[in-house]
Formats: C-alpha cells, structure tokens, sequence
C-alpha cells in the first residue's frame, strides 16, 4: 500500500521487479550462502543468461533499437537513408 499526498488515499501499489543478482546478494548479506557458493552462483547466472538471451530480471532481451541500424534503399536511380549513422552528423545523403 502507498499513501498518495495528492488525493489523500490509500492504493495498492505495483510490486517491483527483483533482479535475479539482486537475490544472490540477499543470500550473501543474510549469511544463507557462503563466499565462495555465491561467486559460484554469479558465474553460473551469467553464463546462463547469455546462452539463453535474458537479462536480470529473467525477461528475454529485446532487438537492439531502430536509431543503430543504417538502412539504404534504392529507388528510381536514388538513395535514401533511414536511421542515422551514431558517430558522424549528416552526409551528402538526406537522413529521414
């Protein structure tokens, strides 16, 4: 439950989302698992998580965003770009 300061109630708040290192370090600090089981923990996590493409929270990584990617079409003898090149401004093409 939160307090809103706005219109004086009482609402049942969201909960948070725990990351899953987040878990490993509250068996550590509760003394649950040893120094030596936790590294261990952490290095299976982390290969893990990269065979199967999730991210902290166990979600699934999304595709990498539209504004890295380059794409060049051809139409009628001209070339258009969409998208934008990260490390130079604008060229002789027109950018849309």
């Amino acid at each position: 439950m939160m307090w809103c300061p706005i219109c004086q109630k009482r609402n049942r708040s969201r909960f948070t989302d725990v990351s899953i290192t987040g878990m490993y370090y509250a068996l550590k600090r509760f003394d649950v698992c040893e120094k030596d089981e936790f590294n261990k923990l952490l290095r299976e996590w982390k290969k893990y998580s990269k065979s199967k493409n999730i991210d902290i929270y166990g979600n699934e990584k999304t595709v990498k965003v539209l504004s890295q990617i380059m794409i060049r079409i051809r139409y009628d003898g001209t070339t258009i770009d969409i998208g934008h090149k990260a490390d130079s401004a604008k060229s002789k093409n027109e950018y849309i």
